[in-house]
């Protein structure tokens, strides 16, 4: 990874402060994992006396010497017990580390918690590496609400320097800018983690990578993929949802890697802040987002769409850059309107119309019959096209609306049932 050429790590002489007040924590939550404070939340003396218990295997207060400070007790611990410096280990006696007294010279903690120190330690030299990321989308192929999710095809661009990919472009035939292919150097690893599945067989093209003269890299992916939504289908078909997608990196946590939007917030129109890390609707310029050959969707329409930044942290309490981009879409109803509104209102119309056909003609049972069946048919397309929902308040309402139906189709039924068992009843005006 390209973060420095040369890793340069710690040595004894060093200054361990930083990483101290880290491990102590660490410390801390391993040991006390089910207590309800965590370690910031201490005061001072307390602190102090589980660092006298970690480091110096003192257990009782009062016997913590008066000028005992959790910092030094940590970094003799490492210099005696990590590094075995002598010189420490004498010290560390002096100072009251009784560790010794009760473990012999060759103490050590937990490996969990030496493997803590160790990466803390390896990472403390390292510089994270920043990496401008933006995307455009060439096509909102489908919505598919049953399922929660969206199909779409996307451009993913990528930018960041690399301190091995420079030269002089003086001593190379005045070439200030070269392309390779993507494979060919280091690139940040990420992934989509709200991926349902590559769609076209899997099939991601990777452009080449630009690189210039100072080892600024610069390349882009062109994907389809089904990304899952957080689907509301109360106001089916007339809805409006926002669907996103989600990149992070989990193979480096943010002591590696991070992403940035500078690049991205520039580009808007008006311009945002290289600094901020989150945008809203109203701050983004949607011609940013549609690729020079956007594909429009003849059922959604991409209104809007907005991006942040953040950390997300896993069970280890470590940290990963995550970018965030949302979509916001709304569907065009004229279809909807023609093939399910329209009939959803003349089957209510010729339920009522039912009403009034004299029992006496002998069709009354079998015109309600064919009414129903018609609204079951048509309630098993509209389920067959929303997601399952918990909750009645989440039902769609128009779903609502057959089930009106078909209850007033069966009660029409019931009724005419009723009259004809009593005699012809005329119900005709």
């Amino acid at each position: 990874m390209p973060i420095n050429e040369v890793y340069d790590p710690l040595e004894e002489s060093d200054d361990f402060t930083g990483i101290c007040e880290r491990w102590i924590t660490n410390i801390y939550d391993f040991y006390y994992q089910d207590d309800q404070y965590d370690f910031e939340s201490l005061d001072e003396d307390e602190k102090n006396s589980h660092a006298a218990d970690f480091f110096y295997c003192i257990y009782d207060s009062a016997e913590i010497p008066a000028d005992f400070t959790r910092s030094r007790a940590c970094q003799q611990y490492i210099k005696s017990f990590y590094f075995f410096d002598s010189a420490e280990l004498a010290s560390y006696k002096t100072s009251g580390g009784k560790c010794i007294e009760e473990n012999g010279e060759s103490y050590e903690m937990e490996d969990e918690l030496f493997e803590m120190l160790e990466n803390l330690i390896y990472t403390s030299k390292f510089t994270p590496m920043n990496i401008e990321a933006s995307m455009e989308v060439q096509s909102i192929n489908e919505v598919m609400i049953h399922e929660s999710s969206m199909d779409s095809t996307i451009i993913i661009y990528l930018s960041w320097t690399d301190e091995r990919l420079t030269w002089n472009a003086s001593e190379h035939n005045e070439i200030y800018s070269i392309f390779v292919p993507y494979e060919k150097i280091w690139t940040p690893p990420f992934e989509i983690v709200n991926l349902d599945e590559y769609l076209n067989e899997g099939i991601i093209f990777y452009y080449d990578a630009k690189i210039t003269t100072n080892g600024d890299v610069s390349t882009k992916i062109k994907m389809r993929l089904k990304t899952s939504c957080e689907i509301v289908q109360k106001l089916y078909p007339f809805d409006l949802q926002e669907c996103a997608i989600d990149l992070a990196t989990p193979n480096l946590d943010t002591t590696f890697l991070n992403f940035r939007i500078g690049t991205w917030n520039e580009v808007q129109k008006p311009k945002i802040s290289r600094t901020k890390n989150e945008t809203s609707y109203n701050e983004t310029d949607l011609n940013v987002a549609k690729n020079a050959f956007f594909d429009e969707n003849p059922e959604w329409n991409l209104k809007a769409f907005k991006y942040s930044v953040s950390t997300s942290s896993n069970n280890k309490n470590q940290q990963f850059s995550k970018l965030s981009t949302s979509f916001f879409l709304q569907r065009q109803i004229a279809f909807y309107e023609i093939t399910l509104l329209l009939p959803i209102v003349c089957l209510n119309i010729l339920v009522c119309v039912g009403l009034w056909i004299p029992i006496s003609s002998g069709e009354t049972i079998s015109y309600q019959v064919t009414m129903l069946l018609t609204i079951v048919v048509y309630l098993d397309v509209l389920s067959s096209n929303i997601p399952v929902f918990k909750e009645v308040a989440n039902a769609p309402q128009l779903l609502i609306l057959f089930i009106i139906s078909l209850i007033a189709s069966v009660a029409s039924m019931i009724i005419l049932n009723f009259y004809e068992r009593k005699g012809d009843f005329d119900f005709s005006l």
